[in-house]
């Protein structure tokens, strides 16, 4: 059995990052641009130092390319872990973009993700419940990795409304 602790993140090249208010999770970045989440199995902290843990692998656009909900130990998630660090080279290799659902990559042609509306303000507002920064709700941020491009457009749409909305009203506010 591998021991963890945090040295053990460390020591692979993880990093802890955060969403504040959010979520936190150990995160490595590939030099492509891929990530790799390791999580709790809520998805929301860091795991426990023995597990179990949550995980996924995501594109530099923040396509879902591989998740598991559920590994029990260390060394499942060693194993998980030089997987992905193979089938993220190949590829990066091979312009190859992942089937979700399935365990190991199927090679389609790439086509063009859409691109997360992030902008790096992170910070949920208490009283709409939205994020400052993107004007998305919490439920289509966590999501945003599983949806189809239609539904990510959807969600852009929405998101670009409401901002609009939330600029009219802070606008209304600032001239009473």
């Amino acid at each position: 059995m591998i021991p963890t602790t945090e040295t053990w993140f460390w020591r692979l090249g993880f990093q802890v990052w955060q969403v504040p208010g959010m979520s936190r999770a150990w995160r490595y970045e590939f030099i492509e641009g891929s990530y790799v989440l390791v999580t709790d199995l809520g998805g929301y902290d860091l795991p426990e130092l023995g597990g179990p843990y949550a995980v996924m692998s995501l594109s530099p656009t923040d396509e879902l390319i591989e998740s598991h909900e559920w590994l029990h130990s260390t060394g499942q998630l060693f194993r998980w872990f030089k997987h992905t660090e193979r089938l993220i080279s190949n590829r990066a290799h091979s312009g190859c973009k992942s089937v979700r659902g399935s365990f190991h990559e199927t090679c389609l042609p790439a086509s063009p993700a859409t691109k997360s509306p992030c902008q790096g303000d992170c910070t949920l507002e208490p009283s709409s419940r939205l994020c400052s920064g993107c004007s998305r709700t919490i439920d289509e941020i966590v999501g945003w990795t599983t949806y189809s491009d239609a539904d990510k457009r959807r969600v852009i749409d929405a998101s670009a409304a409401r901002k609009v909305v939330r600029d009219v009203l802070s606008n209304l506010t600032q001239m009473h």
